[in-house]
C-alpha cells in the first residue's frame, strides 16, 4: 500500500502537520516516506532540510537543500535555506555563493543582501557588508536591522560619525529602540564623547531594564571616567542578568585591578577562563594582576599561556620581560624586551610610564640593571 504514488500528497500533508508541531522525528519519517514514493519531488528534500535544520543536523539539511535544488535549480527556498545551514557550519563562502544565486533569481529582495551583509561581516570583508546593505535600504527605506548592521560596521571600521548617523536614523523611525541608543552609546563612546555615551545607555536601560549589554557598556564608560564603584556596581548587574557574561567579568576585574583589590581581579580572570579556557587576553590581565600583586611566577606562567594562544601580541612579551628584570634573570629581560622592540611596541615609553626611568627603577627596588639593559630602557 505504501508503494502507491497516490499516498504522496497525504504524507506530505502530515509531515508537514508534523513539523508545525515540532514533532520532528515524525515529520522526517513522512517526508522520508514521499521521498520515496516520488523520488523527483523537490519540496519533499527541501521541507525535510528544513526539519533538520531545526534540529541542528547541518549536514544533513544541506544534503536535501542541495538535493532540491538538483531537481529544481530555480528553487529560491532552498538557496537560501542552504546558505543559512552555511552559516551555521561556518562555510562563510559557500554561503555567500548561495545568497548570490538568490539574489540573481529575486534581485529585488532586500532581504537577501542583508544576509549577505551579514555573511561579509563574518568574513571580514567590511566594505562588501556596507555595499549590501546599503543596497537593502535602498530596496527597503524603513529596514531598520539594516541600518542597525550598516552602523555597526562603520563601528568595526572606525567611522565613528555614519555608524551614528545609522543609528539617528534608526531612533528617528523608532524612539523607543533600546539597542539603537546601546550602539550610539558605543559609537560615542569610541570617539571619546563619554557623557553622550552613558546619557545613550542610561536611555537603553531605561527603555529595557534587563539589558545586560547596556549595562556592561555604561560600565565600561565609567571605567574611563575613573568612577570605578559604578563601574562595578553596572558589571554586577550585567552578570545577574547574564552569568555567562565574559566581557562584564574582564572589566569589573580591570576594575578591581584599578582599586588594588587584586584577588577580586583575579577571581574575575578566573570565572572567565572557566568559561572560555583558550581566551588569551583572559591570561594576559591576570598574569597583569599577577605581577601587580608581586607574584610574579605565577605572572609569568599566565604571561606564557598567553603567549602560547596568541603570539603576536607585543605587550604580553614585554610585560613578561618586566617580570624577569624583577626577578633578576638578565637573559630572559633581552630576550623578552628584544622581541617586543622588534613588534613596534615603544618598551622605553612603556617603563617610563611604570617607572618613571631606570634609576627610579634601581631606588625602588634596590637594584643595579646591567648597562646593556639600562640602556635598552633609556631615551637616547
Amino acid at each position: 500500500m505504501e508503494l502507491n504514488p497516490r499516498l504522496a500528497l497525504t504524507y506530505d500533508k502530515r509531515g508537514y502537520a508534523y513539523a508545525t508541531k515540532r514533532k520532528f522525528d515524525r515529520a522526517i519519517a513522512d517526508y522520508s516516506r514521499v521521498i520515496r514514493l516520488k523520488p523527483d519531488y523537490a519540496d519533499a528534500y527541501h521541507n525535510r532540510g528544513n526539519i533538520y535544520l531545526s534540529k541542528g543536523e547541518i549536514d544533513h539539511a544541506i544534503k536535501d537543500y542541495s538535493k532540491a535544488i538538483q531537481l529544481n535549480p530555480n528553487d529560491v527556498g532552498a538557496y537560501y535555506n542552504r546558505s543559512d545551514a552555511y552559516l551555521r557550519k561556518g562555510e562563510i563562502n559557500r554561503a555567500i555563493a548561495d545568497y548570490s544565486r538568490v539574489i540573481r533569481l529575486k534581485p529585488d529582495d532586500a532581504v537577501v543582501y542583508y544576509n549577505r551583509g551579514y555573511a561579509y561581516i563574518r568574513k571580514g570583508e567590511i566594505d562588501h557588508a556596507i555595499k549590501d546593505y546599503n543596497k537593502a535600504i535602498e530596496l527597503k527605506l524603513d529596514y531598520l536591522d539594516a541600518y542597525n548592521n550598516r552602523g555597526n560596521a562603520y563601528l568595526i571600521k572606525g567611522v565613528y560619525n555614519q555608524a551614528i548617523a545609522d543609528y539617528n536614523k534608526i531612533l528617528e523611525l523608532k524612539p523607543d529602540d533600546a539597542q539603537a541608543h546601546n550602539n550610539r552609546g558605543y559609537a560615542y563612546l569610541s570617539k571619546g564623547e563619554i557623557d553622550r555615551a552613558i546619557a545613550d545607555y542610561n536611555k537603553a536601560i531605561e527603555l529595557r531594564s534587563d539589558y545586560p549589554d547596556a549595562y556592561n557598556n555604561r560600565g565600561y564608560a565609567y571605567l574611563s571616567k575613573g568612577a570605578i564603584d559604578r563601574a562595578i556596581a553596572d558589571c554586577n548587574k550585567a552578570i545577574r542578568l547574564n552569568p555567562n557574561y565574559v566581557q562584564a567579568y574582564n572589566n569589573r576585574g580591570y576594575a578591581y585591578l584599578i582599586k588594588g583589590a587584586y584577588d577580586q581581579a583575579i577571581a574575575n580572570y578566573n570565572k572567565i577562563l572557566e568559561l572560555k579556557p583558550e581566551l588569551a587576553n583572559a591570561y594576559h590581565n591576570r598574569g597583569t594582576t599577577y605581577f601587580r600583586k608581586g607574584a610574579y611566577d605565577q605572572a609569568i606562567s599566565d604571561y606564557n599561556k598567553a603567549i602560547e594562544l596568541k603570539p603576536e601580541t607585543a605587550i604580553t612579551y614585554c610585560n613578561r620581560g618586566m617580570c624577569w628584570l624583577h626577578l633578576q634573570n638578565w637573559q630572559e629581560v633581552r630576550l623578552n624586551l628584544t622581541i617586543a622592540k622588534h613588534m613596534d611596541l615603544d618598551i622605553i615609553a612603556k617603563f617610563c610610564n611604570d617607572y618613571e626611568n631606570v634609576e627610579e627603577f634601581e631606588r625602588r627596588y634596590g637594584v643595579k640593571l646591567p648597562e646593556d639593559i639600562a640602556a635598552m630602557l633609556t631615551q637616547g
